[in-house]
């Protein structure tokens, strides 16, 4: 009997497959999903759902490295206010 290799499909311990987990954060973000709803379409937890999402999206986006890139300090008053 042959055995696949999964060592790709999802990180040792992982509590979702890489392709679950890029199902879920498109479903969130291009077709509006709730997380109640991607935890539904997946057949898992409201939690589980919602701690995989928040913990991808503290990776992507507030740890990447070029997230500031092409930003510039702003220094004036508020925003949109005029004298």
């Amino acid at each position: 009997m042959g055995r696949q290799d999964t060592t790709k499909t999802a990180k040792p311990r992982a509590k979702l497959s890489r392709r679950v987990l890029r199902r879920a954060l498109e479903g969130l973000d291009l077709q509006h999903l709730t997380v109640a709803h991607v935890a539904e379409r997946h057949a898992i937890s409201w939690t589980t759902a919602n701690d995989v999402v928040l913990a991808a999206g503290r990776c992507m986006l507030i740890g990447g490295p070029t997230r500031f890139d092409g930003s510039s300090l702003w220094t004036g008053g508020p925003v949109g206010l005029t004298p």
